[in-house]
């Protein structure tokens, strides 16, 4: 009855509006010219009247009488999806998780009674370190076949995130909290040894302290991504990067479902370790010595991406020393530290200077550097290993501060606390090399695997090897299905579905060695799996004479066939980075097998080009690559 009532309303309104419009034509206005006015019919488009046509039509100038040409008026409202709608911002509803335009959303939410249960699929770039000789990695996909009665409607605790059904919240709800001294993220108590069983289930424990309310907006460029990333990351006030984090590249239309954000995170990671860490990448790396940077509360800002990149779809980063790790999860520095422990380059060099000292006379001529150390002792060739123990620990008590601001960093969501209790389960997060998972090795990929998906498997072949698989799994049989059998010399791929295996897909030579490392990514594309195996760069420094001055080579810098694309490149002279503003760069370009190339140049005279070496460092690399003097 509201709804007609309404309807007559409104008829009412129109027809007297009419009548209104007739009576106004109809009699002269005095000192009005003839007394009439003009009427124009304003014809609407294809696709009806649209705001914009109006606009043009009318221009503003005069009234704009707006009647109904039909009996009774249409009052239904738009779907989201119609064409009036699509320039405008959408964010989520948080209870039916549809997009809708953002003016819309307050009306929106009054009326939306549906509670829908959606996992949002996102890529993945798992990078999974396994020594063994069976492999398996579960991929558990969301399936649309789920069955209402299947899903249970559950609310979230405020002060421990976890989720509850509606009958159990209550009783909860009156006893959470009291084990908790702190306040802010919600302690993990003591026992939780007993329910994290993989570093998986820690993971997806720590996913649900995403504060999904609101959104950490990030706003980037592709040329310039990690620096105005980085800036904007300390800069946000509107959100707090425990909200779920949303990317954008201006200048690209989309919205951030999950890949743009995986995207952004593996940038930010790799850059972040190129910036801000020094060491190889078989040990492990430390922060860089930088007050500027501590001042500038930078490695604050590196500890919350590590903890969001970790809690929501991007890339562990896999590249601290031991040690480091050691302080980040208990903010103390391990006992047993030692030289080989040190990776500031400067530091290394005056140790291995009074290593190699002959005698008292040279290091006479160190003692201000080694003074500097703090080192207060007798300076003698007896005391060889008492100085460089001395200069190796000041090279590493020196990075505490800068480890407590990262440390800071890490307790978004907790992390510091989870770390604290679970340090040998989170040490593979953390440290290159280290598994502590035995094999066959099995995990969910946590949203499951969609187009752009990436995988990187890391592991040591035995050196006597018979065969080990890899089967990305799902509820119903096997997706794919990789073994290498070395006992063949081959490799077989294929699927298991509806209870039978699909065609086998042999390949030779094999690819792998026993008692050598192994570094396999696979990519999910929208038809096929792509597998990558030990995809190493293949460097070349070449120079060739250019065309305007014969006196003058152009040097070339080139590594190709490497995957992932992030790559650190560089020219050197005399044992220098040459500054990015006086060398030409293509940047990361594809290849047509998937992998990656990109290559760097500089003019040089003719008779300096022995004093130039290309150096390039790639995350499969066990230590950088080298080339001295051009050909």
């Amino acid at each position: 009855m509201a709804d007609a009532k309404e309807e007559d309303d409104l008829r009412n309104m129109a027809l007297n509006l009419v009548a209104r419009l007739r009576a106004t034509l109809n009699n002269p206005t005095p000192n009005r010219g003839s007394g009439q006015r003009k009427l124009n019919l304003l014809t609407p488009e294809e696709e009806g009247y649209t705001g914009a046509s109006l606009v043009k039509s009318w221009g503003g100038k005069g009234c704009l009488y707006i009647m109904p040409i039909q009996n009774t008026l249409d009052i239904s409202p738009l779907p989201f999806t119609a064409l009036e709608f699509q320039a405008m911002p959408k964010a989520r509803c948080v209870s039916c998780q549809e997009y809708v335009p953002l003016q819309l959303l307050g009306l929106h939410v009054k009326t939306c009674i549906q509670s829908k249960v959606k996992v949002e699929t996102h890529c993945d770039n798992d990078i999974i370190n396994l020594d063994g000789d069976i492999i398996n990695l579960d991929d558990e996909v969301a399936s649309g076949d789920v069955q209402p009665s299947h899903l249970e409607s559950k609310v979230a605790c405020p002060l421990c995130s976890q989720l509850f059904t509606k009958d159990d919240i209550c009783v909860h709800a009156s006893v959470c909290g009291e084990s908790n001294t702190n306040e802010g993220d919600a302690d993990i108590s003591e026992d939780t040894d007993e329910h994290f069983g993989s570093v998986s289930d820690i993971l997806m424990s720590l996913e649900s302290k995403v504060d999904t309310s609101r959104s950490f907006n990030i706003n980037v460029t592709r040329e310039d991504l990690f620096q105005r990333g980085l800036k904007q990351w300390a800069r946000q006030k509107q959100a707090s990067p425990k909200n779920l984090l949303r990317v954008s590249f201006i200048g690209e239309n989309g919205i951030d479902q999950g890949a743009l954000r995986k995207e952004f995170l593996t940038e930010m990671v790799c850059g972040i370790e190129a910036r801000f860490f020094e060491g190889d990448g078989e040990r492990g790396k430390n922060p860089k010595y930088s007050i500027c940077d501590y001042q500038d509360n930078s490695f604050k800002t590196c500890g919350e991406i590590f903890a969001t990149s970790l809690v929501q779809g991007g890339p562990a980063p896999n590249f601290l020393t031991r040690w480091c790790y050691h302080f980040l999860c208990h903010g103390e520095m391990d006992k047993d530290v030692g030289v080989l422990e040190v990776t500031d380059q400067d530091i290394k060099n005056l140790m291995t200077e009074v290593e190699n000292a002959e005698g008292g006379e040279r290091l006479i001529d160190l003692s201000d550097a080694i003074v500097a150390c703090g080192y207060t002792g007798p300076i003698n060739v007896d005391q060889k290993k008492a100085i460089t123990d001395a200069i190796a620990l000041h090279a590493l008590v020196r990075l505490i501060p800068i480890l407590n601001q990262l440390r800071e960093g890490l307790r978004l969501y907790g992390l510091d606390e989870v770390l604290a209790q679970h340090t040998q389960m989170c040490q593979q997060l953390f440290v290159p090399g280290h598994l502590q998972e035995d094999v066959p090795y099995k995990s969910i990929i946590p949203g499951g695997l969609q187009v752009g998906s990436v995988i990187t498997v890391q592991g040591f072949i035995l050196p006597q090897p018979h065969r080990f698989q890899i089967n990305l799994r799902h509820k119903f049989g096997i997706a794919f299905h990789y073994n290498p059998r070395f006992d063949e010399n081959v490799v077989v791929r294929s699927i298991y579905q509806d209870g039978k295996w699909g065609e086998f897909e042999r390949s030779e030579p094999m690819p792998f060695k026993g008692g050598q490392p192994m570094t396999l990514t696979i990519i999910c594309g929208p038809h096929q799996y792509e597998v990558f195996v030990n995809a190493l760069p293949d460097v070349h420094l070449f120079a060739k004479k250019t065309s305007d001055d014969k006196s003058k080579l152009k040097l070339t810098c080139m590594a190709t066939g490497f995957f992932p694309k992030d790559v650190q490149l560089s020219i050197m002279k005399n044992d220098k980075h040459l500054p990015d503003d006086e060398i030409e760069s293509t940047g990361v370009r594809p290849n047509h097998d998937g992998s990656y190339q990109m290559r760097k140049s500089v003019e040089i005279k003719d008779e300096e080009k022995a004093e130039y070496d290309c150096f390039v460092q790639h995350r499969n690399l066990r230590q950088p690559i080298l080339i001295k003097g051009a050909n």
